[in-house]
């Protein structure tokens, strides 16, 4: 069974939901450095989302709250490659990158309660987090307008 065009394929699986969450997680820590996990805030309606494994590198994990999951995803993914494989390093304050200027980060309370996951895959690893506010202005790529949305290429 070499050729698998156009054969479904599922895992059945009896492990519990964030069991299963973990495991994915470490599967993209191992290949890529980082997971990014993406959740709703049932009461706002609001999507939160943060990066899992910078810690292993001694980089404070990154969180953002608001916007659609996408721009959540594209932003956290950004940030964390720019950590994993550019060695840019974020602290509190104020941060530009190649593509988001401004970039303002915050000390976020890095509690299992408000990240899980985060003893599951990272065990022992001492977490720190920052929070990022998603960005209001984007540096100008291509001759691109200024005034054009460009949180979706990141």
């Amino acid at each position: 069974m070499s050729n698998l065009d156009g054969v479904h394929l599922s895992v059945r699986s009896s492990l519990p939901e964030m069991q299963l969450l973990g495991c994915i997680a470490s599967s993209e820590i191992a290949a890529q450095g980082f997971a990014v996990v993406l959740g709703s805030l049932a009461k706002r309606q609001q999507v939160v989302g943060y990066t899992l494994g910078l810690a292993k590198r001694g980089h404070p994990e990154i969180v953002s709250v608001g916007g659609e999951e996408d721009d959540v995803f594209g932003l956290l993914t950004y940030l964390a490659t720019q950590v994993v494989e550019h060695g840019q390093v974020f602290s509190e304050g104020i941060h530009d990158t190649p593509l988001f200027s401004e970039l303002v980060f915050c000390d976020q309370e890095a509690e299992p309660h408000n990240l899980p996951l985060t003893e599951q895959v990272l065990g022992d690893t001492p977490v720190t987090a920052l929070s990022c506010i998603a960005p209001r202005d984007f540096t100008v790529i291509q001759q691109r307008p200024a005034h054009r949305d460009l949180r979706r290429i990141a």
